[in-house]
Formats: C-alpha cells, structure tokens, sequence
C-alpha cells in the first residue's frame, strides 16, 4: 500500500475519512468456470474482511452488505450464467456471515453484533463484465468474481457540551494531580474549542487489526476502514460513556479513562524505544502521536510529554 491518502486516518501520514459513512468495494475473483465455493486462500482473504468487519462493530459502526455474484461468458446454451453468478454470491454471503460471527466472538462482542450486520445479494450473470467476451479464456477468468459493496455508518458523535463542564467540575475535587490535570485540560479544550480533535490509538487494538507493520500494511479499502474504525479511539466517546450515573462513578470513568489513554500512548513508545517499531505503519503511529501533542488543536497537548513513572504527577 503506498502512503497516499486513502482517507483513513486524520493526520498529515495517515488519513481518517470525516463523512457520515464510507461506501467500500471488496472483490474475491478467480473461481473457476462454474466454480461457487472459495478456495482456501480466498477464504484467507475473506477472513480479513471479516475481522475488519468485527473491528467496526467494536466501536458501534452499523455495516450493510451487498454481494453481486458475476459469472464468465459462455457458449454453451446449458449453462445459465445468472444461476452461476447466484449461486457464486449465496456461498459466498453464507461464508461472511460465518466468518463474521467467529470473528465478533473472537473479541468478546455478544453474538447480536454480529447479526446487526444487513446482507443481500444480487445475481448481476455475465452484465457487468471486467473483461469482454472476446478475451481469451485465461484472460476472462477475471470475470467469475464476488463483489461486496459495504456501507460503514460510523456512530453518532455525542457533542455533549453539559457533559465537558460537569467533568471539569466532578475533578476539581479529585485526585493524583496527574490524572486530574490531563482530564481537566482536555475537557477545557472541547468546552472551548469545538473543532479540538479528540482521536488517539489503541496500541493492543492495531495488533489485533492491522497485521504486517513489519512494512505498510497491504490491506483493501474496506479492511482499512473497519481497523482503523476498531484502532483509532475517540475520547469525546469515551468521556460520553462514563458520564452516566453518580458524580463520584462520573469521576472514577475520568480516572480510568485518562489512564487508558496514557497506557496507549506509553505501549507506542515503549515499542519504539525497544526498537521493536521499525515497520512503516508503526512510524507513521509515533510521528503521528507526537504530531498531536505538538498541536494545540489536539487534546493530545494535554499529554504531551507523558510519562507512565510519573502517571500521577
């Protein structure tokens, strides 16, 4: 994958799409002629699919699927090419939906995630060829393809400005300073300012999510909207989700949740300064995080400098 943007990330390296959904196209080809089941390497590929798929419904993202089934023209009047493409898009509807309940289990998502995901599909025969009939047949193979056209709804921001004053209020009271000064900053910032960006990344996540930061992750466009939507963490949300209750329950979500953040930050660095992030995606991640901190639009400001011996500081 090379470093243009494909508007995945919000920062100068990486780019984070900021529209209300992202409409993605996954395509699994080379079946053979009348072929419907996957081969195991297209069941690989599909799996990645599926746990970027997983990915997304962990951060609460709505996902709807279409599958169109293509076949390869052919001559023979006995073959009806739109049963083919049919039953090439059925298999492989069934083997998503298989592949995306063992992959919401695998992080611990309840088993109605996944069946929140809308599937259908269409058999689109030999009407939307990749290669014309007059290709030769090595050539046409392209043709006998699944198509699986995504729609990402992302949550719904939670713009809650009551919500940034209470926090500001609940930790006047509390205590290390550390925790106390970091939260308050950041709640200040998006009182203030309402275009303060509030992202920052999931160290464990981007493991799960994103293999190969030996080099720059090869992933398709739809496998790098649903990671990065299961990586990349938003604190507004996060500080949304613990202002339910108590003022003391609201203060103690504060506390953990800064501590959240400074442990992500404090796994990136530690990588680096072990060496271990000598893969392209991982440097794109420190630089990016460092590009933050430096950035008084960011509530990252607030941790600039952050250091996990002096948490409580």
């Amino acid at each position: 994958m090379k470093r243009t943007c494909l508007s995945l990330l919000s920062s100068l390296v990486l780019c984070l799409p900021l529209v209300a959904q992202a409409q993605l196209t996954t395509v699994i080809s080379d079946y053979p002629q009348y072929g419907t089941q996957l081969n195991p390497a297209q069941l690989a590929d599909l799996r990645r699919v599926a746990q970027a798929a997983a990915g997304a419904l962990l951060v609460g993202s709505t996902l709807s699927v279409i599958v169109y089934g293509h076949a390869d023209f052919d001559r023979n009047p006995g073959v009806d090419v739109v049963k083919v493409s049919r039953d090439r898009a059925a298999q492989a509807k069934a083997d998503l939906q298989r592949l995306v309940r063992e992959e919401v289990a695998r992080v611990l998502l309840p088993p109605d995630r996944a069946d929140s995901v809308q599937y259908s599909e269409i058999a689109m025969g030999t009407s939307r060829p990749v290669v014309p009939e007059s290709a030769p047949m090595d050539q046409r193979v392209a043709n006998r393809r699944v198509e699986f056209a995504w729609t990402v709804v992302p949550p719904a921001p939670q713009p809650a400005t009551s919500v940034y004053q209470r926090c500001v209020n609940v930790l006047a009271s509390a205590s290390p300073p550390g925790p106390v000064r970091r939260m308050t900053c950041a709640c200040n910032k998006f009182l203030q300012q309402s275009f303060v960006a509030d992202t920052y990344y999931d160290f464990r996540a981007s493991r799960y999510l994103i293999p190969g930061s030996a080099g720059w992750p090869s992933l398709s466009p739809l496998e790098w909207q649903a990671a990065i939507s299961g990586f990349v963490k938003h604190l507004k949300g996060d500080i949304n989700s613990v202002a339910n209750g108590s003022d003391a329950d609201f203060q103690r979500g504060l506390l953990l949740t800064d501590d959240n953040v400074g442990r992500n930050i404090n796994d990136f660095y530690s990588q680096q300064n072990a060496g271990a992030a000598t893969g392209l995606f991982d440097q794109a991640i420190i630089a990016d995080i460092q590009s933050r901190m430096a950035s008084p639009n960011h509530f990252l400001s607030c941790y600039a400098g952050y250091s996990r011996a002096n948490h409580d500081r």
